[in-house]
C-alpha cells in the first residue's frame, strides 16, 4: 500500500507489465562495502535479482555509478527554523555534525 504502490500500478497499466514485490532479504536500502559489493536494493539489482526497484532512495554518487535511476518523481523538502540572537553563537552550531548524516548510503 502507498504512494509507491499506486505509481507502480499506473506504470504497470500504461506500459502493460507484471510485478512481483518483495522485500530484500538483507532490509537494506544499498550500500557499497569495502569488498565492493552492494547491500539491499542495490545488490538486487546490480545482480539482475530485480529487474527494478521502486523506493524512496537517495540517489548519491556512488549509487549513481552502479545503477542508473529515473528522474524525481516525488521530492521531499526540509526546513529549519529557529530563533536566535546575533549577539549569541551563531544559531546553527552543530549544523555540520548533523548534516551529513542526510542523504548517506
Amino acid at each position: 500500500e502507498g504512494y509507491l504502490v499506486d505509481l507502480l500500478n499506473l506504470l504497470k497499466e500504461e506500459l502493460k507489465f507484471q510485478y512481483e514485490l518483495y522485500e530484500v532479504e538483507d532490509k537494506n536500502w544499498g550500500s557499497k562495502q569495502s569488498n565492493g559489493q552492494w547491500t539491499g536494493l542495490i545488490q538486487d539489482v546490480v545482480t539482475n535479482k530485480a529487474d527494478f526497484a521502486i523506493a524512496d532512495l537517495t540517489v548519491t554518487k556512488v549509487r549513481e555509478e552502479a545503477v542508473r535511476f529515473s528522474k524525481a518523481y516525488f521530492r521531499a523538502g526540509m526546513a529549519w527554523q529557529c530563533s536566535c540572537s546575533r549577539k549569541k553563537r551563531p544559531c546553527f552550531t552543530g549544523l555540520t555534525l548533523l548534516l551529513p548524516t542526510f542523504g548517506s548510503q
